[in-house]
């Protein structure tokens, strides 16, 4: 009966139960006569046993619950990761805070290396979940926001950590993590990705050719700073379309310097298009994405056609701009790796509107903005994702690659 009730039964009502329950018991006693020490020490653990049952099915919790020690507190330290070298155990500094579901407490951690423990606050009655979020950090070598799994201790990854059949650890779809403090001490061990900045080449697929890149001598060089794409010829000639003419230019992006164990990713990348709007109909210019050109996909386009999906900074940082599409962070419930043996290609692909010769001053200009997670300006420790951060400014989150496709 407990059982197909337990959805409507609160605290108070989990409080009358156990109550009926021990007077039930004490009642029986009493008409079975004096009970013997056994029967008394039979009967404590049936009461108990059956509280813990009655515990478990009202608040959702299962296995036994964990002492959380005369102080309820939980010391806890939290390492991090690089889930993406292979041939060691690489760690590195993030920012990470944590803070109470239900608002009542926050704790941060900014050394995961060399962690100082921090006290949790502990509650076995009415456990409290903390939700981790990392800053991320732009750089060659930076931090990545999304949390991937956590080391188990015994050589696997895992995306979750449990205790006497109670989850105290487990990391979310959304690459963050839930941490329910039990015991006197943990050690929570992340996996993250280190993130890294963008270079890339691109090439020009109706006049099969790289373009030439206007600081280097070879079409096929990539570069990391943000220059122009010229033409198949040389790096000063510039690209002619013609009236109406298409354009297909594939740009294809690897980690700065062809680091290893790093990845352009972290949460998801906008391809962000601005041109001259009287010169080209960007409600027919389309973009594809693949991991070195396999599987060809479309990117979603979140501006500049009938998608949205733009946060509110991010709807102010573009509102001069033509078209913005987004790759995205997660395919299949993976976190998306484009690394050196990864690259993240995008092929663009349009029109000039008829009669429109695109000339010198109706270049295409692209920039690579990666998403990730800030501290936000809406309240203390409050830990924000996107792509643009909420200040005055809405500054991007990771450094962001531009690129001109230089046309005449």
């Amino acid at each position: 009966m407990l059982r197909n009730k337990k959805a409507k039964m609160g605290g108070a009502m989990v409080f009358v139960v156990i109550i009926a329950i021990a007077a039930l018991v004490i009642g029986l006693m009493n008409l079975t006569g004096s009970p013997t020490p056994s029967q008394q020490a039979a009967t404590k653990e049936q009461v108990k046993e059956t509280v813990v049952e009655v515990v478990k099915e009202t608040t959702g919790l299962s296995g036994k619950l964990v002492d959380c020690g005369s102080n309820h507190l939980t010391s806890t330290v939290v390492n991090m990761r690089n889930g993406l070298n292979k041939t060691g155990s690489e760690t590195f500094d993030t920012t990470i805070y944590f803070t109470a579901t239900d608002g009542s407490d926050a704790q941060s951690f900014s050394d995961t290396t060399s962690p100082t423990a921090v006290n949790f606050v502990c509650d076995k009655t009415s456990p409290k979940t903390y939700v981790g979020k990392v800053l991320s950090t732009s750089g060659v070598s930076g931090d990545s926001s999304f949390i991937t799994g956590i080391d188990k201790g015994d050589g696997t990854q895992v995306t979750q950590l449990e205790e006497n059949g109670v989850v105290y650890a487990k990391v979310t779809s959304d690459g963050n993590v839930e941490y329910t403090p039990t015991g006197s001490a943990k050690i929570l061990n992340l996996v993250s990705e280190q993130h890294s900045l963008v270079e890339c080449r691109s090439r020009d697929m109706l006049n099969d050719g790289y373009l030439f890149n206007i600081s280097g001598t070879s079409a096929q060089a990539y570069t990391n700073s943000p220059g122009s794409f010229n033409s198949t010829v040389s790096g000063t000639a510039t690209t002619a379309l013609g009236d109406g003419g298409a354009f297909k230019f594939r740009l294809e992006c690897q980690p700065h310097n062809d680091l290893t164990d790093v990845n352009l990713n972290d949460r998801g990348i906008n391809y962000v298009l601005n041109n001259t709007a009287t010169v080209f109909d960007n409600t027919l210019i389309n973009l594809k994405w693949s991991i070195g050109g396999d599987s060809w996909k479309d990117a979603t386009k979140i501006k500049g056609g009938a998608a949205s999906g733009m946060t509110l900074a991010e709807d102010s940082a573009y509102a001069n701009l033509e078209a913005v599409w987004r790759i995205p962070e997660n395919e299949g419930g993976k976190h998306l790796v484009f690394d050196s043996n990864h690259e993240l290609w995008m092929l663009l692909e349009g029109n000039a509107k008829t009669g429109q010769n695109p000339g010198a001053t109706d270049n295409l200009d692209v920039s690579l903005e990666t998403g990730g997670c800030f501290l936000s300006t809406g309240g203390t420790n409050l830990v924000k994702c996107g792509v643009r951060q909420d200040d005055v400014s809405n500054t991007v989150v990771h450094t962001a690659q531009i690129y001109t496709y230089d046309l005449s």
